[in-house]
């Protein structure tokens, strides 16, 4: 977000640092000692660090950094910054964004479904990966941490729609001391990291009730801390007089001859913006903002004067609005910080829209943005698979709440061909209920005792997500042959080269798997201790892998080898037990 050129316009008058602990006399230069870092923006950056250096010849979807590199990137990020001795304040995560950027919302999803389009028309077939061979620890945080100028082909690149979640998750979750040791082994990063404790930054990553900037220019303030972003929002929030805000983009390995980058330190470029309004001859930066996206063609003397003119005259009504969304306190000041240490942003967005309903006073229904999908825009919306387990989780999740507080739908908003539409999907009845969570156990079983001695919980759930795709029994299509059926399942394609119906069917795969995730979380808001049928649906989906492993890349998912026997004996059983 953020409005745009605003960094542009500002960047001349900002100044070098560096990240490091410690008194900055020595060098002359200003040392940042403490960071609250805007969580989703440092992992839109180093996806775009990671994209920059990946292999040119790659094409989508082969090119988009998965899940698990961008993951172990944001570690590396984070274990550098803590050898320099830079204390992390918070890692803050959007848990929802209040209804007046709703538009917002629907414009950053177009712009994604027009990039996986122009993709679609760019790229013939996918690409393969021959002989790829992951990339070394230290060369990784030499990606992230040096600049590289994006090409066309990598800017038009869609974003993977999942990154973000599987982050927030890992840091809460996955990075403890044995898999970052796991992880960044052989990295000279680990050899200061000998008193890393265990989680180092699961206590400081927090999902708040509302948007993480606002959380984090309360916090810089509350700290004295800088903020790590790339939004330019946070430039005019209350950051204090003291407060500033490092750009993530300027953020690179000083220039030094030492050929060891754990020994090299972090240098970077911050604006102050007290300070800027001062030199500028403004209270703040708001109205100078405000003309900027009124005249984005003006230069900035034009735009200084605009400014003082529009607080000479007490400010127009459009200003006031404007200026409102900034003087606003956080969210979290009046919910507190979402307790969503197992929940995605989007989820957690669905349970605030919920919990806020009366003072927000929505006249419409609760909203839930589908993220567009690396497939083939040409055909039905991959998210048509696992809709039915979308509504089973809203309405289970419903029925939970108290009577007052329920709906009597959900709207989710998703491509449609070339738009997103918006679906108004009806929440469904205990009845309906009961027999969707009977009907699901009953299909998973039969997965689990196909697989029998194969199973694993990587293999079960992307074999149980193909199953709902053909569809179970005699109204089903017939799945793939073993030969097939195996090769997809060990490399994402099935014939001699891969092309758009195979990245289809990954997508239609991880449909069916996030929705699965979706209801998985919001069953997690059930009492149902009484309720056997819950207790074992709740039970079933814990044994989902995490998004770094769900959402593998199809170069990853080589790791989940079924062999061509094992498919076999699978598919024979399968067809006996679905009967």
């Amino acid at each position: 977000m953020g409005i745009p050129h605003l960094t542009r316009l500002l960047l001349p008058y900002s100044e070098a640092v560096l990240l490091k602990g410690g008194q900055s006399a020595e060098e002359g230069r200003i040392h940042i000692q403490s960071v609250v870092i805007d969580g989703p923006s440092l992992v839109y950056h180093v996806h775009s660090r990671l994209l920059a250096w990946s292999d040119n010849r790659l094409e989508f979807p082969d090119m988009q950094p998965s899940c698990n590199e961008v993951s172990c990137a944001v570690m590396l990020h984070l274990l550098k910054l803590r050898n320099l001795g830079v204390d992390i304040k918070a890692i803050c995560f959007d848990g929802a964004l209040p209804a007046r950027k709703r538009e917002t919302r629907l414009s950053r999803l177009e712009r994604a479904r027009r990039k996986l389009e122009i993709a679609r028309k760019s790229i013939r077939y996918g690409s393969l990966r021959h002989n790829y061979t992951p990339i070394d620890t230290e060369s990784k945080l030499e990606m992230i941490l040096r600049g590289r100028t994006l090409t066309p082909k990598h800017r038009e690149c869609p974003d993977n729609p999942f990154m973000v979640p599987a982050v927030f998750e890992d840091l809460k979750h996955r990075w403890n001391m044995e898999n970052i040791v796991q992880a960044a082994r052989g990295s000279l990063l680990l050899a200061e990291s000998a008193a890393l404790q265990d989680f180092p930054w699961a206590d400081v990553t927090v999902m708040v009730a509302g948007e993480a900037d606002m959380h984090c220019a309360y916090l810089a303030k509350l700290t004295g801390s800088a903020i790590l972003t790339n939004d330019s929002d946070l430039i005019l929030h209350d950051i204090g007089l003291h407060g500033s805000v490092v750009l993530l983009h300027s953020l690179e390995l000083e220039n030094t001859y030492s050929a060891r980058s754990i020994d090299v330190p972090l240098q970077a470029v911050q604006l102050h913006p007290a300070s800027l309004a001062q030199r500028f001859g403004l209270a703040d930066l708001l109205p100078l903002a405000y003309e900027l996206k009124l005249h984005p063609n003006s230069g900035l003397t034009e735009l200084i004067r605009l400014a003082k003119e529009t607080l000479g005259t007490q400010g127009p009504a459009g200003y006031l609005e404007f200026s409102e969304e900034y003087k606003k306190g956080p969210e979290h000041a009046q919910w507190g910080v979402t307790d969503s240490h197992h929940l995605d942003p989007r989820v957690s967005e669905l349970v605030w829209q919920y919990e806020t309903q009366e003072i927000n006073s929505w006249d419409e229904f609760p909203r839930f943005y589908l993220a567009i999908l690396n497939e083939d825009h040409t055909r039905r919306c991959a998210w048509e698979n696992g809709l039915s387990y979308r509504v089973l989780g809203y309405s289970i999740f419903n029925a939970s709440r108290p009577p007052s507080q329920r709906s009597c739908f959900i709207d989710e908003f998703v491509r449609r061909g070339g738009r997103i539409a918006r679906d108004t999907l009806a929440i469904r009845d205990a009845g309906w209920i009961a027999d969707q969570m009977t009907a699901f156990y009953a299909r998973l079983s039969v997965v689990r005792d196909a697989l029998g001695e194969n199973a694993t919980t990587a293999n079960l759930w992307r074999i149980f997500a193909l199953c709902e795709i053909y569809g179970w029994g005699d109204s089903g299509s017939p799945l793939p042959k073993a030969k097939l059926f195996s090769r997809f399942l060990s490399f994402g394609y099935m014939c001699d080269q891969t092309n758009w119906a195979d990245i289809h069917l990954t997508a239609q795969v991880q449909a069916v798997l996030y929705s699965l995730r979706i209801m998985r979380q919001l069953i997690g808001f059930t009492a149902s201790a009484n309720d056997q049928l819950m207790l074992k649906m709740q039970d079933a989906l814990m044994s989902l892998p995490p998004l770094h492993v769900l959402m593998r890349s199809r170069f990853e998912m080589v790791k989940e080898y079924l062999t061509e026997d094992a498919a076999s004996e699978f598919l024979k059983r399968y067809k006996q037990l679905a009967r």
